[in-house]
């Protein structure tokens, strides 16, 4: 062997990563479901309408209006956006969602928005910053999985409320309340319903709000 000659070196077989704790902990159960249901070959003459992924956009039926496309368009060839924003989100826009959604009575400015990459990251980002391990957090049922999914990834767990189909699936509020705990970080609102599109009344928010 020659002085410049590297040492021989056992041949690798595979890899041996081990997760961490967190992922190990983390899995959408509907996962398996949708990619169960996409893999099935239904045996009918009919055409399949999928309502488990809620996009319309997959169909066509939800199309961006002209404004919004010619906007980022225009945005993109002006060569100005190309960089990194803000990582609350560009400052503009911020003001922007703030102004449209802040009221006298409870005003907002850009300092208390925060843009996220959809929905899913707008959750991840609310719900782990608010848990700790061992928390709980008390969500709809029927509701969305994404909700137990951040939290036990989190080394937290939920708690589920009832939403009633007789009262147009508003909270079940004397359930809800029976619920907390010492443990309990949070109530998690999702209004209007996913999956029930139900639209909580004045009268059922403000009995939530009592209780929180």
């Amino acid at each position: 062997m020659s002085a410049l000659e590297p040492p021989s070196k056992k041949a690798k077989t595979g890899w041996n990563i081990v997760p961490s704790a967190k992922a190990s902990r983390t899995r959408n159960p509907i996962r398996a479901i949708v990619d169960s249901i996409a893999k099935q070959k239904l045996e009918t003459d009919k055409d399949m309408i999928p309502l488990s992924l809620g996009d319309p956009t997959v169909f066509g039926n939800l199309k961006a209006p002209d404004v919004l496309v010619e906007s980022i368009v225009s945005n993109a060839r002006s060569f100005k956006h190309n960089g990194y924003c803000h990582s609350a989100g560009i400052p503009s826009a911020r003001e922007a969602v703030a102004q449209y959604f802040g009221r006298p009575d409870a005003p907002l400015t850009s300092d208390d928005v925060i843009l996220a990459s959809g929905g899913s990251g707008a959750l991840d980002i609310a719900i782990t910053a608010a848990l700790n391990e061992g928390d709980n957090l008390l969500v709809p049922a029927p509701g969305f999985p994404l909700y137990q999914v951040i939290a036990e990834s989190n080394g937290a767990s939920v708690k589920q409320y009832p939403l009633v189909p007789e009262r147009d699936w508003e909270v079940d509020c004397a359930s809800l309340e029976a619920l907390i705990d010492d443990k309990t970080r949070a109530i998690l609102v999702n209004n209007p319903s996913n999956p029930c599109g139900s639209l909580f009344s004045d009268n059922n928010l403000r009995e939530i709000l009592a209780i929180a």
